[in-house]
């Protein structure tokens, strides 16, 4: 089986930041991110793999580096 990075290619990825809120602890925080990632099958040439919408990514403060813990898959809206 082949691995989604070796059967794909990436021809574009383009990312928005719409929003960020920060915990009032300071420990967490979510970014909302418009993106548009466009893959291409490596065999085919096929361009409908199109990652395109809005997600919400969550971080956590940890050891004092921020990592993503989660994020949502894209939603698609007018």
């Amino acid at each position: 089986m082949r691995t989604f990075f070796s059967r794909y290619e990436l021809v574009h990825n383009r990312r928005s930041i719409a929003k960020i809120e920060i915990s009032a602890e300071a420990d967490g925080a979510i970014a909302v991110v418009d993106i548009d990632t466009l893959w291409r099958d490596r065999a085919t040439g096929d361009k409908s793999n199109h990652w395109l919408g809005t997600t919400c990514k969550v971080y956590a403060l940890v050891s004092g580096e921020w990592k993503m813990t989660m994020q949502t898959g894209a939603l698609q809206h007018e």
